[in-house]
């Protein structure tokens, strides 16, 4: 079988499903069973959290190369030179360093939930 069960809050201890013994102890039982078991977050919720949280996460991986600059004025011309010839230039670049920092603070965010 399957649980679906819907949240009315991202934050755990504010959701109402989670201040309800059944409820939480139903998909405690329902896990201990080996029954698959999903979150759902309501509409509102996610909106919530997109907008206050998220929003300024993804604003803290934004990654710049363009910007980015040198001691040596020789080094920044050559650099963005060969950035620029390269295949899909700075957003390339971009979108690489931008994902390798996204992967090392899913990893961080992960080892804090679990702390």
């Amino acid at each position: 079988g399957k649980v679906v069960s819907v949240v009315d809050n991202y934050r755990a201890a504010d959701a109402q499903y989670f201040q309800r013994l059944w409820p939480v102890y139903e998909i405690f039982v329902a896990s201990q069973q080996g029954i698959t078991i999903t979150l759902a977050l309501m509409e509102e919720a996610c909106d919530e959290l997109q907008n206050e949280r998220l929003g300024q996460l993804r604003n803290a991986i934004d990654v710049d190369v363009m910007q980015a600059s040198a001691s040596v004025q020789a080094d920044v011309v050559a650099i963005r030179s060969q950035i620029a010839a390269g295949q899909g230039g700075a957003n390339r670049v971009n979108q690489v360093v931008r994902d390798l920092f996204f992967e090392m603070l899913q990893k961080l965010f992960q080892q804090f939930l679990r702390a």
